[in-house]
């Protein structure tokens, strides 16, 4: 399997990932917006099993936002590196950090109902007001179907079942094309 090597901008912290995310997608909570200082981030979910700090694991910091998650980043240029979704056993790496481009490209917006009003999304992916219910990308269920016939009103349009096949079965969506 390929691997996508990752730094942060002065050097000091270098990672590894597996070229293989679970999800691929822009988030743009008011945290998020925060953290990043930027109208959304963009990341990618992987197991924190397969997450590796390959140098400098001494100068990364961590900020415990909440039981759920732990921010990562370079305690020397600041650069936002990513973050430990502690009870699920995942990481989201900030794709902006990575050397390396990745084989997947984003696949959805999320929290858009918390979007930036200054700022307007421009391209056709599929959006959800916030996290798909009973979804953590990882998982390939009828709960995750649910939401999006809801946005899409009905699965009958070839394009948003093509967008709800890429979100819950990425390795499937391709035999629609």
């Amino acid at each position: 399997m390929k691997h996508l090597k990752g730094s942060c901008l002065c050097g000091s912290v270098e990672i590894q990932v597996p070229d293989n995310f679970h999800f691929i997608g822009y988030c743009h909570c008011s945290e998020c917006r925060k953290w990043s200082g930027s109208a959304f981030t963009s990341g990618g979910l992987v197991d924190s099993a397969d997450f590796q700090i390959t140098k400098g694991e001494e100068s990364v910091s961590y900020f415990h936002k909440s039981e759920e998650t732990d921010l990562a980043f370079c305690k020397n240029c600041g650069s936002s590196l990513f973050s430990k979704k502690l009870k699920r056993g995942k990481s989201i790496v900030r794709l902006g950090i990575l050397n390396d481009a990745p084989s997947q490209k984003p696949s959805t917006h999320i929290f858009v109902g918390s979007k930036a009003p200054w700022y307007d999304i421009s391209d056709k992916l599929t959006q959800f007001d916030e996290l798909p219910q009973g979804s953590s990308f990882s998982e390939v269920s009828s709960q995750t179907l649910k939401p999006l016939a809801r946005i899409c009103s009905s699965l009958a349009s070839s394009a948003c079942f093509r967008a709800a096949l890429a979100i819950s079965m990425p390795e499937s969506a391709a035999c629609w094309d």
